[in-house]
């Protein structure tokens, strides 16, 4: 009796520790500053208008949440993406890949092994396995409630927070080394699941290098006038090649962006001063009025369980900033070289894709640059 006793008191005090634990790794939800409020009152095609064209007036910059809001929630996962709608974020940056029988799902990674319980390659695994897997948190966690959703998953939670013609953004990166299948896979469901006036509220992202010839592009969107929009990034590596500033692709791009039913957006993905990106944001001072986009991924928050590493002293940090390499210094973590480098006006950016949302919008907001009137 003493021993079952003992057994039930060792037992109670774990699940008490347990549940302690649990409590305490709940991050307070920080104030933002600078949010919309109620997403539903955004004028979606508003919200278009700035992203393609930026601020006239120079007094807002967007924000989008990098893979949701995901302080307490495994990245891309459904509590990210509500999250980040109910805070008030007019704009998510989810990211797709395509699983072995072609469906689309919302993982950064192209492997299993970090973001859920499993292991192996997204493209050669089929959905009915990964659907069982249980997600990772930001700090390795598995989370046994919450497994990998499908881009369908994506538009419904988009659809709840949309309504006549008001809504907010999806920004959908395609991660599949040839991403225009999984871009014409993405528009075909954007059609059957999504009600007209909310079709043009999702984005497709993609490598500007990966971008098949502008003809093919301008009968795709022909098809489709008023959804299917695309944000083209531009890496330095894009600096050569055939889409650099100097040809007629580029060039032809540029013209494309000037028509209403083609919301395109440049992401210039600049790693330092001086870097081949830098081409492009000189190109847009000759006069030609398109949006530059950047993202914002500081070292330490919140510690992505897709891009975590850990220094000498074990310390997590992500792989996107801060890395000894052939760089002198990489400066993607710097907010204020993400916003200002290299433009002719103040901000230089329209929009900035962000993991830390708080420090992002406050500091936006301290300096007038989120003036959301423009978005109603």
């Amino acid at each position: 009796m003493k021993q079952l006793t003992f057994r039930f008191m060792v037992t109670a005090l774990m699940l008490t520790s347990t549940s302690l634990l649990c409590a305490q790794t709940a991050q307070p939800l920080p104030v933002l500053q600078g949010t919309v409020g109620d997403v539903r009152n955004i004028n979606t095609a508003s919200l278009l208008t700035l992203m393609a064209q930026g601020s006239a007036n120079r007094d807002l910059v967007l924000v989008a949440a990098h893979r949701g809001y995901w302080l307490n929630a495994p990245e891309n996962s459904a509590p990210a993406l509500q999250g980040a709608f109910d805070s008030g974020i007019e704009a998510i940056e989810i990211d797709l890949r395509t699983t072995s029988d072609g469906q689309l799902v919302l993982s950064h990674d192209p492997d299993l092994v970090k973001e859920t319980t499993g292991t192996g390659l997204i493209s050669n695994t089929p959905y009915s396995l990964i659907q069982g897997l249980p997600l990772r948190d930001r700090k390795g966690r598995p989370n046994s409630g919450l497994h990998m959703l499908t881009f369908a998953d994506a538009l419904a939670i988009l659809q709840s927070y949309s309504s006549g013609g008001n809504g907010p953004v999806i920004i959908a990166d395609l991660k599949d080394p040839n991403p225009w299948p999984a871009y014409q896979a993405g528009v075909n469901q954007v059609k059957a699941r999504l009600a007209p006036v909310t079709q043009p509220a999702v984005v497709f992202k993609m490598k500007m290098k990966n971008l098949p010839s502008v003809d093919q592009i301008e009968q795709e969107f022909a098809n489709h006038p008023s959804y299917g929009h695309i944000l083209p990034v531009v890496n330095p590596e894009d600096a050569q090649g055939t889409w650099a500033p100097n040809t007629n692709n580029f060039n032809d791009l540029l013209v494309l962006s000037q028509y209403p039913y083609f919301v395109q957006q440049f992401e210039l993905n600049i790693n330092a001063v001086g870097d081949g990106a830098s081409q492009y944001v000189s190109t847009g001072a000759s006069g030609v009025l398109f949006s530059l986009a950047t993202y914002w991924e500081p070292r330490f928050y919140p510690e992505g369980v897709s891009t975590i590493s850990f220094d000498s002293n074990n310390q997590p940090f992500t792989r996107c900033c801060y890395l000894p390499s052939s760089i002198p210094a990489d400066l993607r973590g710097v907010l204020n070289f993400s916003l200002y480098y290299n433009s002719n006006a103040s901000p230089g950016v329209s929009l900035i894709t962000s993991d830390n949302l708080a420090e992002t919008l406050n500091f936006l907001s301290s300096l007038g640059l989120r003036n959301t009137s423009e978005l109603q």
